[in-house]
């Protein structure tokens, strides 16, 4: 065993749910759900999962949190990652400080593997069906780089135990593991892609906006499950940029993380925010039925569910028809099928399908010649407005009392950035895009938010006010936060408006309080310093849109509204 000083092993093992009384199936409150949710594959499902810095296995019958390796505090960019069950579900991989580590499923053989790397980060299992070896992938670099900057920033490896050799994947670092046959990867950060490993070819998708926490099916249908930022959805996608699922997240919570698949393909866990602490959802992904573990004692961090029944399956978990065998018939109907779909996002990932499983046929000639048509084309781009104009609709924030339309005062005035925006973009639908199914659906928005065809004014506006602090939210320590980008919402008494039209007594100012470089000065902000501000509205910022709030922004009682423009971070 390894005896660093910076962990102990524990191996305790505990009821962790809240008021429960034994140890056995309906220990706690969700066990009837949880049971219903996986049916015959209850009695063996655990989790590896995370617990107060703890990494240990929950046993979902009995409700029993065994406590198997405590690691040191965690570091930026290289504190704990993981943990992860292996293919057969008896060994646990993780990694702490830039080293990975392998126990059994009791804690015992806890030994370090990949010795060979100085500084590694997100392990992940990999099982050689032809060899039978099992294998381990990683990457060499955990800093957080938008795709297309990746470049000598970091890369991804396989390792072989049995040789010893060490085989390069990507030229950039990739979160997702290997696909069962090893000719996928996935990443999810700065752009979202899914990488052809042998041809080396990368199918950038969701249109390569910033998203998070890459997990890749545990099959050969080559597809991602990732995070939308903000954290309201996560999703899974195609190659070919096919949005299969979307699932929100629950009612009552603030967010989702750490989205992943089991090692089944219909199962995924997902981390509920609920305040200050998170819970365990396990989700079945074919009807986005979410289960969240809400009597679970404290907070816990992102898990791994194994259900045997995939395990046993032979050949490993269910795979996708190769393109080898799919038949004419089959493009065919796809392409009868694209041709008839209102939706272009998902009439033109059809078209991608086909065309890459027949390169070399007239089918697959076909599928490229209708991208290339100058009408699709222009349905394309109109489907990519609509894809904005709805995110808008999204943000839109209810106003007790007020009816959600334009022609609202108070709404609108609560709104008023997000609804100028929408406006504009439904008249581009209109007047560029017109006869489209995307103007179509643009116009049905319209009428629902009663959007004018023009607004009056700016879409945004600018305030300067001499203010107090009142109240400011946490930023958390830098070696413990998750993202390397945060705001602090800070709650002002407005002493003096030098500047603009504001009534309030009170304001909420939107601060960085965290970026990638370092604590911004509003981290070190108190109640009582006064500051003259230059602000303007919040949600005319979309890049603030994806960035995650400080841990007590919610109790900052006043909804954000303003964000700094001119003066201070």
């Amino acid at each position: 065993m390894h005896n660093a000083a910076w962990f102990a092993l524990a191996m305790l093992a505990v009821p962790v749910f809240a008021g429960a009384r034994g140890t056995g199936a309906g220990a706690f409150q969700e066990a009837r759900q949880v049971r219903e949710l996986l049916g015959e594959d209850f009695d063996g499902a655990k989790l590896a999962i995370r617990h107060n810095r703890r990494i240990g296995q929950l046993n979902l019958k009995t409700g029993q949190f065994t406590e198997l390796v405590t690691p040191g505090r965690d570091k930026k960019f290289w504190g704990t990652s993981g943990p992860r069950w292996s293919p057969d579900g008896t060994l646990i991989l993780y990694a702490y400080g830039g080293r990975a580590y392998v126990m059994r499923e009791d804690g015992s053989d806890h030994r370090r593997v990949l010795e060979h790397v100085e500084r590694l980060h997100s392990p992940n299992w990999w099982l050689d069906p032809k060899a039978g070896e099992l294998c381990y992938t990683y990457k060499d670099n955990d800093g957080k780089h938008s795709y297309g900057r990746h470049k000598g920033v970091g890369r991804t490896w396989l390792h072989r135990p049995r040789s010893r050799k060490t085989v390069k994947l990507a030229d950039f670092p990739c979160d997702g593991q290997l696909s069962f046959d090893g000719t996928h990867l996935t990443e999810a950060y700065g752009g979202c892609l899914i990488l052809d490993v042998p041809k080396g070819k990368v199918h950038v998708v969701y249109g390569g906006r910033q998203s998070c926490n890459s997990s890749t099916s545990p099959d050969n249908t080559y597809r991602i499950m990732h995070l939308y930022l903000p954290h309201r959805y996560f999703g899974i996608r195609s190659k070919f940029d096919k949005e299969l699922w979307k699932i929100p997240h629950p009612k009552g919570s603030d967010e989702w993380q750490g989205p992943r698949w089991s090692n089944h393909t219909d199962f995924a866990t997902c981390m509920a925010k609920y305040g200050d602490v998170y819970k365990p959802s396990i989700i079945r992904i074919s009807d986005k039925k979410v289960v969240v573990l809400k009597s679970l004692g404290g907070s816990w961090g992102v898990s791994h569910l194994f259900l045997s029944s995939a395990a046993r399956k032979v050949g490993g978990p269910a795979t996708a028809q190769e393109a080898s065998d799919r038949p004419p018939e089959w493009a065919r109907q796809k392409l009868k099928e694209a041709a008839a779909d209102e939706d272009a996002l998902r009439a033109a990932a059809t078209y991608r399908e086909v065309a890459e499983h027949f390169a070399d046929h007239e089918l697959g000639r076909q599928a490229e010649k209708a991208l290339a048509a100058a009408a699709f084309r222009r349905k394309l781009a109109a489907a990519k407005e609509l894809e904005r104009l709805e995110a808008l609709a999204e943000r839109l924030v209810e106003v007790q009392g007020a009816k959600p339309r334009h022609d609202d005062s108070r709404f609108r005035e609560r709104n008023h950035a997000v609804l100028a925006r929408m406006v504009e973009l439904a008249a581009k639908l209109q007047e560029q895009f017109a006869q489209t199914p995307a103007a179509k659906r643009a116009a049905s928005i319209q009428e629902r938010y009663a959007l004018p065809d023009k607004t009056a004014g700016p879409g945004n506006d600018k305030l300067t006010v001499l203010a107090t602090i009142e109240a400011v939210s946490k930023v958390p320590d830098p070696q413990t936060k998750l993202y390397p980008d945060l705001v602090t919402y800070i709650r002002y008494r407005v002493d003096r408006v030098l500047e603009g039209d504001y009534d309030g007594k009170r304001i909420i100012v939107v601060h960085w309080g965290f970026r990638e470089d370092g604590l911004r000065p509003a981290a070190g902000y108190k109640p009582g310093m006064r500051q003259e501000l230059t602000v303007d509205l919040f949600d005319a910022h979309e890049e603030l849109q994806t960035v995650n709030a400080a841990t007590d922004a919610n109790d900052i009682a006043l909804i954000p509204y303003w964000a700094l423009s001119v003066t201070g971070g």
